[in-house]
């Protein structure tokens, strides 16, 4: 009787476990993945914008909302970029300044006393460099390109921010879901001890079942207590992103699930200014504002000097002027205005490389989550309903005494990874759609 419970209980275990096999080679569900969402507009935007203000004291359950606005508040990173940003606005002022004017006092034909001063000549000048072919606007364009090249920075290090605070935010989700599946797989450890502990008082089974499930017991305050520990590492690396340490909070995980899981072929249109290439278009804006104040620059500007010149012989002043010319004879910025271009010749090439990198990490992480969510329903839909069904039917088998304790705690390890399976695939998916978000420069929801 046992061997044929044994045999039909093992048989089903294996159709549960092929259901895998199978399911996953499907396609994705288009109850998963056939969310209408419009195409995000605003690439590239602030990711902070719009958040609300948080008063002080923190709530006790944050929501991801509530943390992006206490780090948007409150971290260091982001205040730093904004000082570069205005750091960079006093060089465009600093670059549309002109040249200071040149005072200048010269005496000559004067003796070796002060009696000599009576045949000198004495001279009071004011001479002006004046920036003409454009070359103060050709500074200034300088001095707005490399000002917008340090708000891209800013830009950049707001997206990485945000992206370190959603993925930070979702490790506490993660692993404070694995605290309670902990709990959860603890009780279940319990019931079968006690279960074990009455038939073995009932001399129906052997001393030694009950010392592996107690075994299986005491695993299961260690994964507890492992799951308690990680969960404080989480909340304190994600408090950290807003100047604080603290644990004594919870998270707010959202309720859709994957029923309201993105298109992602709908943002293969953002490739064409995805990271990389957006940052080598703003380098190729500061390098078209270098060559052309390079051009501006090979072109001589002009003093222009007057004054008054007083001779002490026949006591009189006289007028003074003059104009100064440099003679581009050997420099002429030949060699920066040709090292320039070719500069722009290797970005263009690096914009074409950046496309082909663009469309390979697109489609790798499509791919990938595109597994990751196969897997989940597999799981969710098919794998842990049985299982769990499974092992209830293991559970009132082994109490009556009708198959080995090996058995039950087989299906109860694999009810318990598959739960926690579920909550690493979840974290898995979060993960690949920030690296998307970093690619493409927008807020995936």
């Amino acid at each position: 009787m046992h061997k044929r419970m044994y045999s039909f209980i093992r048989s089903k275990l294996e159709s549960v476990i092929s259901v895998v096999v199978v399911v996953s080679v499907m396609a994705i569900s288009p109850t998963v993945c056939s969310a209408e969402n419009q195409l995000p507009t605003g690439q590239w935007d602030n990711p902070f914008i719009n958040l609300p203000q948080l008063g002080k004291p923190l709530p006790d359950s944050l929501g991801l909302v509530e943390a992006l606005s206490l780090v948007a508040r409150d971290n260091l990173a982001l205040q730093a970029s904004l000082k570069r940003i205005r750091a960079s606005e006093g060089l465009i002022v600093q670059a549309g300044l002109r040249p200071n004017p040149v005072l200048g006092i010269g005496t000559e034909d004067f003796g070796g006393n002060i009696s000599g001063f009576g045949e000198s000549e004495t001279s009071v000048t004011l001479s002006q460099e004046f920036d003409f072919w454009g070359k103060r606007g050709g500074r200034k364009n300088l001095a707005k390109a490399e000002s917008k090249e340090i708000q891209l920075e800013a830009l950049l290090t707001a997206f990485g921010v945000h992206a370190t605070t959603v993925e930070r935010f979702s490790r506490v989700v993660h692993a404070q879901l694995r605290v309670t599946l902990s709990i959860e797989a603890l009780g279940i450890a319990r019931e079968i001890v006690e279960s074990t502990r009455l038939r073995v008082n009932k001399g129906a089974t052997l001393k030694s079942e009950l010392l592996f499930s107690e075994l299986e017991f005491e695993r299961a305050e260690m994964n507890l207590y492992q799951a308690e520990a990680e969960l404080k590492t989480a909340k304190t690396q994600l408090s950290s992103l807003w100047g604080i340490s603290v644990t004594d909070f919870s998270v707010k995980q959202s309720s859709d699930g994957l029923q309201s899981f993105p298109e992602l072929e709908q943002f293969r249109a953002l490739l064409n200014d995805s990271r990389e290439i957006h940052i080598l278009n703003y380098q190729k804006q500061t390098l078209t504002a270098r060559l052309n104040l390079a051009k501006t620059d090979s072109r001589p500007g002009i003093t222009f000097s007057g004054g008054v010149k007083r001779l002490e012989s026949i006591n009189a002043t006289t007028f003074i002027f003059g104009a100064g010319i440099p003679l581009p004879l050997f420099n002429r910025n030949q060699g920066l205005s040709a090292s320039l271009r070719t500069s722009s010749d290797a970005l263009r090439l690096e914009k074409e490389l950046a496309l082909i990198n663009a469309k390979a990490t697109f489609e790798t992480i499509q791919r990938q989550i595109a597994l990751l969510v196969s897997r989940y329903t597999v799981i969710e839909d098919a794998l842990l309903p049985k299982t769990e069904e499974m092992f209830n039917t293991l559970k009132i088998a082994y109490s009556r005494g009708r198959i080995p304790y090996s058995l039950l705690l087989e299906a109860q390890r694999k009810l318990i990874n598959l739960r926690f399976e579920l909550n690493d695939i979840n974290l898995s998916i979060r993960q690949e759609i920030i690296s998307l978000e970093l690619l493409l420069g927008v807020i995936i929801n």
